[in-house]
């Protein structure tokens, strides 16, 4: 019996790792950079993974990366250009 829970719960902590690092994830975008698409104050956001691993980003579509000033956060911003764009 207890070995049985075990094995459920290994099974349900792998597809939340799975969904989590793959498909979709939750998270919180907080500052001014975004408005008026996001809140000041805070804005719940899912995002999801597929669409990265696929190479299908878009200009205008909002990105999740790693802060150049402390690896430790997470910032949103939006896509304006790629290589060898002109932005105005």
């Amino acid at each position: 019996m207890i070995i049985d829970y075990g094995f459920k719960l290994i099974k349900f902590g792998s597809l939340v790792y799975v969904v989590k690092s793959y498909v979709f994830d939750v998270t919180m975008c907080i500052g001014p950079s975004m408005l008026p698409t996001f809140n000041c104050a805070g804005d719940i956001v899912v995002v999801e993974h597929i669409t990265p691993r696929f190479g299908t980003l878009k200009v205008g579509h909002v990105v999740l990366a790693n802060s150049p000033t402390n690896p430790k956060k997470t910032i949103c911003k939006r896509i304006k250009g790629f290589g060898g764009d002109v932005v105005k």
